[in-house]
């Protein structure tokens, strides 16, 4: 049977605070023996490989986390509109230096990922 499933990917900033204190074993630490640290930890750390994953797998996390930029239009200048379909991300050479053959690389990355975001309907908070 086939479902649909929604993933939302939301502000993270509290949910990055609880997730380091799973990970350093001060969420479980709180509770004065009641909860298992070791557990915490390992709970906190599968959290933590899954968060990478997505973050690598759909957004290029390994390839750009060094290269942030203000915002997803940043480089747009570099983007030459290029049909992206079957550019292959993994072996186009994207690194040092920041000449504007990397710029352009990477701007195809915000470009992607900007699509990406496009698709996703907005939910608003309660």
């Amino acid at each position: 049977m086939d479902h649909k499933m929604n993933v939302y990917i939301w502000d993270m900033d509290e949910t990055l605070i609880l997730l380091k204190s799973l990970i350093n074993g001060t969420y479980a630490e709180a509770f004065n023996g009641l909860k298992d640290v070791e557990k915490g930890i390992k709970i906190g750390k599968t959290w933590e490989n899954h968060i990478l994953q997505v973050c690598d797998e759909y957004f290029f996390y390994e390839q750009i986390e060094n290269c942030n930029k203000p915002f997803i239009d940043a480089l747009s200048q570099y983007d030459d509109g290029r049909d992206l379909t079957d550019y292959d991300f993994k072996q186009d050479g994207l690194g040092p230096p920041s000449d504007d053959i990397n710029k352009r690389k990477l701007a195809y990355r915000h470009r992607v990922i900007a699509q990406k975001y496009k698709k996703v309907p907005i939910i608003h908070p309660f």
